[in-house]
């Protein structure tokens, strides 16, 4: 998807969904995916138009980020 953003992987729901609370707490729109065995999640969110990585970044509250070749996560 454009503008898609992969937030992490989860070894656990719960894990996954507390990280979900305070992405959309930060004003996002993220979904949970499940991901590979039953036992991993995906957060991924979408970035509107014109935002920045950096700007995202901080809003998210996110420690880091890196670029990833998406479908090799696949």
């Amino acid at each position: 998807e454009a503008n898609a953003v992969a937030l992490g992987q989860y070894r656990n729901r719960e894990g996954a969904e507390r990280r979900m609370a305070a992405v959309q707490a930060a004003g996002f729109q993220p979904r949970l995916i499940a991901s590979g065995d039953a036992g991993q999640w995906w957060l991924e969110g979408q970035l509107a138009a014109g935002t920045q990585p950096a700007q995202a970044q901080q809003r998210s509250g996110a420690a880091q980020s890196r670029s990833l070749e998406c479908a090799r996560l696949r």
